[in-house]
């Protein structure tokens, strides 16, 4: 209720009011409005038109997808590979052994 009093009030001043102080919306109505939408899909039709069979079921697929995406979360949280280890232990023992031939 508080939201829409101060919502009418500064449709009210709003053309009267100094523009360069008034912040920019985070989020545009527009944005508001596509979030909330809410989007079914269904193969139905295109089964009864085309004669479309999937490869795998909702429920298959679903668990080809979880299973994915664990997979790829392990490989980002076991860290970088040996190759990249060395790679940064020999880019560090280079560089301080040509530093100090500098010197």
């Amino acid at each position: 209720m508080l939201g829409r009093i101060f919502w009418a009030i500064s449709t009210v001043l709003y053309p009267w009011l100094n523009r360069w102080w008034l912040p920019q919306p985070l989020i545009l109505p527009a944005e508001v409005y596509k979030v909330g939408v809410t989007h079914y899909f269904s193969f139905l039709k295109a089964r009864q038109e085309l004669g479309y069979v999937p490869m795998a079921s909702p429920r298959e697929g679903m668990a080809a997808t979880i299973s994915y995406w664990r997979e790829q979360k392990r490989k980002t949280l076991d860290g970088p590979t040996i190759y990249a280890r060395l790679f940064v232990v020999i880019g560090i023992t280079s560089c301080s052994v040509l530093l100090t031939c500098q010197t």
